[in-house]
């Protein structure tokens, strides 16, 4: 009705009546005529009635309720920051162990690569036939070691010197060789192919063929096999991949220390 909320009832019924006439059904024959009359005569029940249009002021401009304002025990405030403050370091720390954690595996992965392939490579030397040679030693010693006062436990390395090379030989091969024979009889050396690894001595007596061992079964070189085939095999970080992430280098180490001493 484009009257204001202070507007008095006069305002009220003339401003009725100008728009009844304007909007009444027998001067206006349109829906939206119809509608807004019924409107009208609402708002004109309500706005000519004192105690409802007190009822309507009051719903649509009642000042808001005070907002009360509650303090914060200092206290409280500090306890929280603190747990929050301490929550956030132990995630922080957390964070950096993960970190680390999967660096050291993605690091322990990437060696497990090549020592895979030279656990592969031992293996198949191992197997592949053997590269045989002969020589005639000269000569033939051994190195006692260990042992207590009267040599119960002394250990002995025997020893065989050629025109072309020393040899570290069984001690059943430099006990059993005949270094004084006017025809001394050659030694046979069965070796691997790739790295050169002596395999085994042998010794022909006549018709006799006496074939003294050197290298056992390659456990070792299987172990580094498996262990470097699992760890290479987790594209995912594994926490079990991680506890044995450097068991591969450290078998590799004990098999290089086996090959040099």
């Amino acid at each position: 009705m484009n009257l204001s909320s202070n507007a008095s009832s006069e305002e009220i019924r003339a401003a009725y009546r100008s728009l009844i006439k304007q909007y009444h059904p027998d001067k206006n024959s349109s829906e939206q005529a119809s509608e807004f009359t019924l409107k009208l005569n609402e708002a004109y029940d309500v706005l000519s009635d004192p105690e409802k249009k007190s009822q309507y002021d009051n719903r649509f401009y009642q000042a808001p309720a005070e907002e009360t304002i509650y303090e914060e025990d200092p206290r409280e405030v500090y306890r929280r920051e603190y747990i929050r403050q301490k929550a956030e370091t132990v995630r922080e720390a957390q964070e950096t162990e993960v970190r680390r954690q999967h660096t050291q595996f993605r690091l322990g992965r990437l060696l497990s690569f090549p020592i895979l392939a030279f656990a592969l490579l031992v293996i198949m030397d191992r197997y592949l036939p053997a590269h045989i040679s002969t020589d005639i030693p000269i000569v033939g010693w051994q190195v006692g070691s260990g042992g207590g006062r009267h040599g119960s436990t002394r250990t002995y390395t025997s020893f065989m010197k050629s025109d072309h090379a020393t040899y570290e030989v069984p001690n059943a091969l430099h006990i059993n060789y005949d270094y004084y024979a006017a025809e001394k009889e050659p030694i046979i050396i069965m070796a691997t192919p790739i790295l050169r690894t002596i395999k085994s001595y042998a010794v022909c007596n006549g018709n006799i063929k006496t074939i003294y061992p050197v290298l056992g079964t390659p456990l070792l070189p299987l172990l580094i096999l498996i262990s470097a085939a699992f760890i290479a095999s987790r594209r995912k970080f594994s926490y079990t991949a991680y506890v044995f992430r450097f068991l591969p280098p450290l078998l590799l180490a004990a098999e290089l220390v086996f090959y040099i001493f």
